[in-house]
């Protein structure tokens, strides 16, 4: 049973228990190449764990960036653009010419001739919305390198297993060398540095709410004796239990200096003086 006075909730019957755990598996089948993990380790997000034979995908990236460069210089490539844009304004201004040649001096310049230099303008704009399109297709060749460059790290990533979470390793299934199924587990980790109590409350004890409010948590710890623990109530239950008539209730508790263990029993105490002094103003 859980006992209430006006200052505070106490609720003697409170478990320990994981709040972040990860089972890591391979992504792909292969061959475990790199194992940096063992038992009882403690590590940080993003920290590489193992690594399954990726010389292929290595391979692969490599020839994928080669593409990427080629196609980079292409489209920074604007030679013919520029050449036919200057083979523009020379025709341009031979017409031009041509015209006000005519001008001046009536039948100057044939007929035929004129037709020529209005060839050569019509030629010299082709040749310049060709030179564009070469350049927009260059522009499109390499925006696909540069995600063939993107699939390629995405592939190698796939044969790295790394640390989703700041934790520690509790189990490791598989060693150098040895031949892994896609989906088979590899590693497990435990986040021990804030841990869950959980206790179920008479609903008649509920007078007011808790959610939010502090709480002290109070463990028996193994050769330390009765040592108590700050945190803070996380989850209260919107419903109750129809049988006993008592209400889930979470708390967080930071696992200061790594003393308590996932499965320790202790008794939480929640503060209710706080809310009633509020209150009271």
């Amino acid at each position: 049973p859980s006992f209430a006075t006006a200052d505070e909730l106490r609720i003697p019957a409170a478990g320990l228990s994981i709040i972040h755990e990860a089972t890591l598996a391979a992504p792909e089948a292969g061959i475990l190449m790199e194992l940096t993990a063992s038992e009882g380790q403690h590590v940080r997000k993003g920290q590489l764990l193992a690594q399954l034979d990726c010389r292929q995908a290595e391979t692969g990236l490599i020839q994928a960036q080669i593409k990427e460069r080629m196609a980079t210089q292409e489209a920074k490539n604007d030679v013919k653009l520029r050449l036919a844009k200057t083979s523009l304004e020379v025709a341009e201004i031979d017409l031009r010419r041509a015209r006000d040649s005519n001008k001046r001096y009536a039948n100057s310049v044939t007929e035929y001739k004129m037709d020529r230099y209005r060839l050569a303008v019509d030629q010299a704009q082709l040749e310049v919305e060709q030179a564009e399109r070469d350049v927009e297709t260059a522009n499109l060749i390499l925006e696909g390198a540069q995600n063939a460059v993107e699939l390629a790290r995405v592939t190698l990533d796939r044969l790295r297993i790394t640390a989703p979470i700041d934790g520690q390793v509790v189990d490791v299934r598989f060693r150098k060398g040895e031949w892994m199924q896609a989906g088979e587990p590899v590693v497990r980790l435990l986040q021990t540095d804030v841990l869950r109590a959980e206790a179920y409350v008479p609903l008649g004890d509920l007078v007011e709410d808790i959610n939010g409010r502090d709480v002290v948590l109070r463990v028996d710890v193994p050769g330390k004796g009765i040592v108590s623990f700050e945190g803070n109530i996380t989850f209260v239950s919107p419903e109750a239990n129809p049988v006993d008539r008592k209400v889930q209730v979470w708390a967080e508790i930071p696992n200061r200096d790594g003393l308590l263990r996932p499965g320790l029993p202790g008794e939480l105490v929640v503060s209710l003086s706080e809310q009633e002094e509020e209150g009271a103003d």
